[in-house]
């Protein structure tokens, strides 16, 4: 198994489905497979490491783990475009009763 470090700038927690954490300046990835880590090595930006050897020999539990931290930067992305939503739609709401004001003059 290996990790991908991205040290590319505004890196996202989830990279073409696989986790990604903060770390040292960087984004390192979950455990993947080599086959996995060697795409990402083929692009600048992305270097690969040996990962750790989390797993017993039990790919269910792996897997598990795995798909927790996926779903944790899913509902982090959903959160963070919630929250642009609803300052978007406070901004409109307020450039809206600055607008009104001045029509009934």
């Amino acid at each position: 198994m290996k990790k991908i470090i991205c040290t590319l700038p505004n890196a996202s927690e989830l990279i073409n489905g696989i986790a990604f954490e903060p770390e040292g300046g960087a984004m390192v990835s979950e455990n993947v497979e080599d086959a996995v880590a060697e795409k990402f090595a083929a692009i600048p930006g992305y270097k690969v490491v040996d990962g750790d050897d989390e797993g017993d020999g039990d790919d269910e539990g792996d897997k598990s783990a795995t798909e927790t931290r996926a779903q944790k930067a899913a509902r982090l992305k959903a959160e963070k475009a919630a929250k642009e939503a609803e300052e978007a739609a406070n901004q409109q709401e307020s450039d809206d009763s600055k607008n009104d004001g001045g029509a009934d003059e």
